[in-house]
């Protein structure tokens, strides 16, 4: 059995792609995705290990780029650490271990392939959505009316908010709020 868990024992898999679908699609899933992107970007040598979060030579594996930190090997006490769902990090864990073994990467090779699946994993937002999400962050957090929240939303620029905030309303609306006087 590998870092993520995974065997090849496929029992109940329908029901374990359909929880890694909600893990990944999810608003943590894509929170760590967009973290674990802009981590993979920060990286100075673009290059991937496989079945370690860090090896002796400081190189990483995926989440290892997000927090070389981590304790652990296995998939459930990496999720703990990030706090997202197993089937998310088991997912991840595979895909920087074992999905690409059969073209024999090398770790830059490696970083690429993870760089683009990583990609293809978050999910873009219209803007009917992103304000949905955004003005939402206003009723919960703030305790504002609907209406009063649509007026925040039609006070601020959206292309300005999106721009900054391209994935992520919920981060645009909690700094706006940061301006706010207690």
């Amino acid at each position: 059995m590998s870092r993520s868990g995974y065997s090849d024992d496929c029992d109940h898999l329908a029901l374990w792609r359909q929880a890694v679908h909600r893990a990944t699609t999810g608003y943590r899933g894509q929170h760590l995705l967009r973290r674990l992107r802009d981590a993979l970007d920060a990286m100075p040598v673009k290059r991937l290990i496989a079945d370690a979060i860090k090896d002796e030579s400081g190189d990483v594996c995926a989440l290892g780029a997000l927090d070389p930190t981590v304790q652990g090997l296995d998939a459930f006490s990496i999720a703990e650490h990030f706090k997202v769902a197993h089937a998310l990090v088991a997912e991840i864990v595979y895909m920087n271990d074992m999905a690409w073994t059969h073209r024999y990467e090398t770790p830059e090779q490696r970083w690429v392939l993870m760089r683009a699946w990583v990609d293809s994993q978050i999910v873009l937002l219209t803007r009917e959505e992103w304000l949905q999400r955004y003005t939402a962050r206003f009723i919960v957090r703030a305790r504002l009316t609907a209406e009063q929240a649509a007026a925040c939303a039609r006070a601020e620029s959206f292309e300005v908010l999106s721009e900054c905030f391209e994935d992520d309303p919920e981060g645009a609306a909690d700094e706006e709020m940061s301006y706010w006087e207690p």
